[in-house]
């Protein structure tokens, strides 16, 4: 399934990324310099708050999204490739924001994921995630309506409980005319996060937003710092 093709990616990359620049600047406060990788970077936003002295790599596998990031940031790196794929050893720091890791696993898989995040990276690195757990559903259904410069944006939100799914139904229209797309979450509790990262070799500080930007009802999110060998 195809998500952020070029209509919902253009509206993503102008008016949805106070989440991906706090979570930077966060990240610049409690890791080290060194090699940044971003699992669905989006727009690659998150890079404009790292300076020279770190090396970034964006990883999405939205066509669409990369060729905006590589439009918006020409100095960085960016690939395509999906956010389950392991890391490249190394990393001072992996990233994994703004919902992608219910969008690319659910509770089973997150012990494989945050292993393979923990074998990626350097001693004392970092790991920072997000996810959508289930007070971020509503019990039914909602539509919302925004409107930006140049689009309009509808998204029908819909729960099924029983699944631990999230499912948001968006329609964007511009001037050169509409596109639909589904997007489908895996809900995922936060102490199914904790217990994951716990058992990959990770110490973890849970978060309730990246510096003073909150996050929403219904998001966790999670620092983790390497447990050295003793």
């Amino acid at each position: 399934m195809a998500y952020y093709r070029r209509r919902l990616a253009r509206v993503h990359a102008q008016d949805y990324t106070d989440y991906a620049r706090a979570a930077g600047a966060l990240l610049r406060r409690t890791a080290s310099p060194g090699l940044v990788v971003d699992l669905g970077c989006g727009a690659g936003d998150l890079s404009a708050e790292l300076d020279e002295q770190w090396d970034y790599l964006g990883i999405d596998d939205s066509p669409d999204m990369l060729s905006l990031a590589r439009q918006r940031h020409p100095g960085r790196r960016f690939e395509q490739a999906s956010a389950l794929d392991p890391p490249p050893v190394g990393a001072a720091a992996v990233v994994a924001i703004g919902e992608v890791l219910n969008y690319a696993t659910d509770a089973a898989g997150l012990v494989a994921w945050a292993r393979a995040a923990r074998a990626a990276l350097a001693p004392e690195g970092i790991l920072l995630v997000d996810v959508a757990g289930p007070l971020r559903a509503d019990p039914q259904p909602r539509t919302r309506v925004h409107t930006g410069a140049g689009y309009r944006l509808e998204v029908t939100v819909r729960t099924d409980p029983s699944r631990r799914t999230l499912t948001r139904e968006i329609s964007v229209s511009d001037a050169e005319g509409d596109d639909r797309e589904v997007h489908v979450l895996n809900l995922v509790e936060p102490v199914e996060v904790l217990a994951a990262l716990h058992a990959a070799g990770f110490e973890v500080t849970p978060l309730t937003g990246y510096g003073e930007l909150a996050f929403p009802r219904g998001w966790s999110g999670f620092l983790g710092r390497v447990i050295l060998d003793s």
